[in-house]
């Protein structure tokens, strides 16, 4: 039997870093929040290692988004998705009949116009 097949999501913001854990129907499995207080990559790393002993024979696709993220996708060879394209593609996959969303970020607000 093949191992189950999740989908990470990784926000890395201004001041926090967020996890999306997805099963392969997109259910969500686990989601993780934490401030990194600029010491970033010791914040993945350690969410990371909390979620693989979780799921530790899981198959996993990634990308990763945020005002953070480009630099350490480019360097961890992670999909980068552009953070208001990733938004509005979440907000019309879980309320597809939404019109209007605000977003509230560590350093702006975003008013998706869906």
């Amino acid at each position: 039997m093949s191992p189950p097949l999740f989908y990470l999501g990784l926000d890395i913001g201004s001041t926090t870093v967020k996890l999306a854990l997805l099963n392969g129907d997109g259910s969500v499995a686990e989601t993780r929040y934490s401030r990194h207080g600029t010491a970033v990559r010791a914040t993945m790393s350690a969410l990371l290692a909390e979620v693989s002993r979780l799921y530790p024979s899981a198959t996993v696709r990634c990308a990763m988004t945020g005002s953070g993220a480009l630099d350490l996708s480019n360097q961890l060879s992670i999909p980068f998705v552009q953070e208001l394209l990733a938004t509005a593609r979440a907000i019309s996959y879980a309320a597809p009949d939404t019109s209007v969303a605000v977003g509230l970020c560590g350093e702006d607000a975003k008013l998706f116009s869906l």
